[in-house]
This record gives C-alpha cells, sequence and structure tokens, in this order.
C-alpha cells in the first residue's frame, strides 16, 4: 500500500487537560498561518512587524539529545527542532510526510519503505542520506533505553541507496508510523551519532541548533534558526528559548510578566487587559476510573459485569465536568478522545447519571449492600478521589484510600494490588491507545484480563498498518469496552493556553506532540 506525498494537511490537535497537565510535563503540528502547510513545507508569510524570537516553558529539564534517549514528552519542543523526523501526524492525527516524502508497507505489513526528500544537510553541513537513518535505528534496536519498546518489532533495517530505506519486521506493527512521527523518527548523523558529547551538542537536520554558549543545562535552552535549512521559511522564529520552570504557579507567572511568550494559564484566570488571550483546548487529557480487577482476582463483584455497569450509572460525569473541572471539558463514557476519527459520540449516552439504575443491577448480580475496596490516591487523582468515592459510596461502595508517593504512582497500577484505581491519559494513536490498555500484557491491565472477543479484535487492530484502515477496527474495539464496562471514562478534560499578542499557538487535540512548530505569529 502507498502512502500519499501529496501536500500536506492541516492539522486538528490536542494536549493533556489541566488535571492531566503535570503527567504530560513530566514524562507528554504547527504554529502556521492560513496559507502554511502544518508541517511547513510551505512558505509562510509573516508580517514585517512580526516577533523573531519565541520564549516557552517545560517543567521538567530535558533528559538529553541523543537519539537513544529522546523523550516523547515536553523534552522533545527542543528535540524535535534539532532533528527533523520522518513523518509528523497531519489530519485526524494520520502521518504525512516530513524527512520522507513518501513511503509504502509491503502487502504483509513486514517490509515498509521510506524515501527520503532531497536537498536535506545537517548542521555540520554534511548531506542526509538513507545510511544516517539506518545507523540511527540500528543503534536504537541494539541499545536498551526508553524507545526500546518501540523498535522491538524490528528485525533489520537496509539503505540500498542514499534515499531509500527499508526496515523489516519480525511482526507487523500497527503503532510504528506514528512512532515514526517522533522520537524514534529522528535522523542522527552516522559520523556524530556516537560521540560522547552527543546528549550535549547533538547533530541534527532540523531547523534550529542548540547554542551551547547560552544554553545553562536545567535552566534554559536556547535555539537557532539554520537559515540552510530545507523548510527554514516555515518558521518564523530566529530564536527559541526554551525555560525550565518547575512550579506551575511560577510559569503561569511567567507567562503573565512576559517572560514567556504562551503558556498554560493553571489557574483558569487571565486579565486580557494585559494582551494575552487565552484559549481553551479540547480533548486535552482524560480521568478514567480504571476497573483494573474484571476477574474478580481481589474483589469477585468486579467480575460481574452488572456491577461494572453500575459504577458507570453512579458517576455523575456532567457534575464532575462543571465542578471539579471548572467546566472545562467534556463528559466521556469512552477512552476515545473527543475530535479524533475513533471517536464515537452516541457512546456517551451509554451510562447518563441513574443512581437507581446502579443500585438496581448491584442488586440484580447479588450485592445490594455493596462492597468494600481499597483505591490508590494518586497525584493525578486528588481533586477526583472525594466525588468519585461519594459516588460509590452511593451504591454501597465503601472505598479505603492509600496515599501514594508522587515516585512510586506508576507502581500503583502495575502491582495488581488495587482493583480500581483513577487515572489520566494523554492522546494515542488507536493501536497504541487501546493496546495500552488491554491487550492481555498491557501496563494499564495488571490482573492480565482477556476475553476471546475483545483479543480478537486487538490483535487485528495490532497488526493493521495502513492508519486508515484502524479506525473502524478501533471503533469496534471501542464500543465493546463500553458496553461491557471494563472502565468508567469521567472527564476528558480542556486546557487552557494563554498567548501574547503576536504570537499563535495551534494545538489541538489529534497533534499533541510538543514542537515548536506549535507555537507561530499572528497574521
Amino acid at each position: 500500500m502507498r502512502i500519499n506525498s501529496s501536500p500536506t494537511r492541516r492539522v486538528r490537535a490536542g494536549v493533556l487537560a489541566a488535571a492531566a497537565t503535570a503527567l504530560l510535563m513530566t514524562s507528554a503540528c504547527s504554529g502556521t498561518s492560513d496559507d502554511e502547510d502544518t508541517n511547513g513545507t510551505t512558505e509562510s508569510a509573516a508580517p514585517s512587524d512580526a516577533p523573531t524570537t519565541l520564549a516557552i516553558a517545560v517543567s521538567r529539564q530535558p533528559q538529553g539529545f541523543d537519539t537513544t534517549n529522546l523523550a516523547n514528552g515536553t523534552d522533545a519542543l527542543v528535540w524535535s527542532a534539532i532533528y527533523d523526523r520522518l513523518i509528523v501526524p497531519g489530519d485526524d492525527g494520520l502521518p504525512v510526510p516530513a524527512a520522507a516524502e513518501s513511503w509504502e508497507y509491503s502487502e504483509d505489513g513486514l517490509t515498509l519503505t521510506l524515501h527520503l526528500r532531497d536537498g536535506m544537510t545537517f548542521s555540520n553541513g554534511d548531506p542526509v542520506v538513507a545510511a544516517d537513518y539506518k545507523a540511527t535505528l540500528d543503534l536504537l534496536t541494539t541499545t536498551a533505553g526508553p524507545l526500546s519498546g518501540e523498535v522491538s518489532a524490528v528485525s533489520s533495517v537496509e539503505a540500498p541507496d542514499d534515499s531509500t530505506i527499508v526496515i523489516n519486521f519480525s511482526q507487523p506493527d500497527a503503532s510504528f508510523l506514528d512512532s515514526l512521527s517522533k522520537a524514534i523518527g529522528a535522523i542522527a548523523n552516522d559520523d556524530t551519532i556516537a560521540n560522547e558529547d552527543a546528549p550535549t551538542n547533538p547533530v541534527g537536520s532540523g531547523a534550529y541548533t542548540l547554542d551551547a554558549d547560552a544554553t545553562v543545562a536545567g535552566s534554559q535552552y536556547v535555539l537557532n534558526k539554520r537559515e540552510d535549512y530545507w523548510n527554514a521559511d516555515a518558521y518564523p522564529f530566529e530564536t527559541v528559548t526554551v525555560k525550565v520552570i518547575a512550579d506551575s504557579t511560577a510559569l503561569e507567572n511567567a507567562l503573565k510578566s512576559g517572560e514567556i511568550n504562551v503558556g498554560d494559564i493553571i489557574s483558569g484566570t487571565i486579565d486580557e487587559s494585559t494582551g494575552i488571550t487565552a484559549t481553551e483546548i479540547p480533548g486535552a487529557g482524560l480521568q478514567n476510573l480504571k476497573i483494573l480487577d474484571r476477574e474478580g482476582t481481589i474483589v469477585p463483584a468486579l467480575a460481574d459485569v452488572r456491577v461494572r455497569q453500575a459504577i458507570n450509572y453512579a458517576i455523575n460525569r456532567e457534575a464532575i465536568v462543571e465542578g471539579v473541572s471548572q467546566g472545562r471539558g467534556e463528559a466521556v463514557a469512552q477512552i476515545a478522545f473527543p475530535d479524533t476519527n475513533v471517536y464515537v459520540e452516541e457512546l456517551n449516552d451509554t451510562y447518563p447519571y441513574d443512581l437507581e439504575k446502579a443500585k438496581e443491577l448491584m442488586a440484580e448480580a447479588g450485592y445490594a449492600d455493596g462492597f468494600a475496596v481499597t483505591m490508590p490516591s494518586i497525584i493525578y487523582s486528588q481533586t477526583l478521589d472525594p466525588v468519585v468515592g461519594q459516588a460509590l459510596s452511593d451504591i454501597g461502595i465503601t472505598v479505603t484510600w492509600d496515599s501514594i508517593p508522587a515516585q512510586n504512582t506508576g507502581q500503583a497500577i502495575i502491582s495488581a494490588q488495587y482493583p480500581m484505581a483513577i487515572w489520566p491519559d494523554g492522546y494515542a494513536g488507536p493501536a497504541r491507545l487501546f493496546g495500552n490498555q488491554y491487550t492481555e500484557d498491557a501496563f494499564q491491565n495488571p490482573f492480565h484480563t482477556t476475553d476471546d472477543e475483545l483479543t480478537a479484535l486487538l490483535d487485528e487492530l495490532s497488526t493493521t498498518v495502513d492508519p486508515e484502515a484502524q479506525i473502524p477496527l478501533a471503533k469496534e474495539v471501542n464500543t465493546w469496552v463500553v458496553e461491557n464496562a471494563w472502565d468508567a471514562p469521567i472527564v476528558n478534560s480542556s486546557r487552557l493556553i494563554g498567548v501574547h499578542e503576536g504570537y499563535t499557538y495551534s494545538g489541538t487535540t489529534t497533534n499533541s506532540f510538543p514542537s515548536v512548530t506549535l507555537y507561530g505569529v499572528a497574521e
């Protein structure tokens, strides 16, 4: 199958919710004008008085810039400016060309061939050739690191000529194109990839270089634009400064004072007389009551679908949106994100708030008097713990909360110690989104619960390499999970972004990947 390499499509993208913003910042396209392409593959026309510098902030220090240790969170605001990626997300999250002009899979999905565009050079002047990406991917597949899981299906890489990359797989990997639009798609220079200073002095083919003299590790990272970049006209800023501001209140104050030009408004309020415009970005992050013990290993009641459905009916999602989320967000009964191509609007009507219905289901299942559960109280759930606890109490489920230190948050989920947990999630492509939650060995399936029908759907989704063909399969998985109440999703929150006069921010739901291309100049 061949992927169209025609002009790129305008992105609608998303970022994590206010309630989950901390997760994005500890883990986490285009600021474009109307006649500019989302990948920057056409020229932009900035007004003559437009700003030429950009200052933004992240809450944690990047972990390094060698390609084996790149992180897909806010670290990418720096490294994605330094390195070209082979592809980037386009409309509805589907991949579109970047450094690779086109690509095609073999019929069995076991071979992916990519074709590099001409005219790309590294910041040291070397031309970008297929052997560079072969070296990059070879190193990723042979080095234990944070990206190892994303290349586990790669069996070999070939570079038959300077513009052709051939990747062979041991089994089809439906998430691989999505991964190529992130860290594993970054292209390093074969001659410098193993240098000792690669983590601090990276050589990439991206639109910017890291200014070593102006950069202070752990404090700020300064990027200077390359005028010789193959698509320089798409990048309006001559200098980009990424500041590290760990405290969310301090970050918002930096926005209000003008220290940064674009940033999150954590408080939910802003004085627009300061020249800052607030924009609500929907589909920012999911808050989900995970029903982990679906086979009743710890709590036998949870093996009964009627009990799981009762839990869903007992949650007043609309009230939570208005109260806890201050009206910013959407009440949801599904894990698929609003404004994405696998979101099924009518699924949100499956479990309207109905306390009597919930109690009836509990009685039918033999639990009219309820039962007791212990749940973890984690850093990302504390605002929801009281209201969720009350909702469960209303149908006889008594919750004991275990306070979990921030550093043990993930362990609380994978330990199989807790039958339920409130957990935040960010947007991901359909194969990764559903695979990470419901496959037998998924991180969010600590009891390894399976169902033959669901497993068959997930297996087909995980081996369908055509992103568009994944859409109907993902909708089937989504529908099955909701109808069988494997979880009780609550709210998909919004993110409030403040933008100073002269700047724009174009992040939305389906392209949440942090990149300087999210930021632009006002027309």
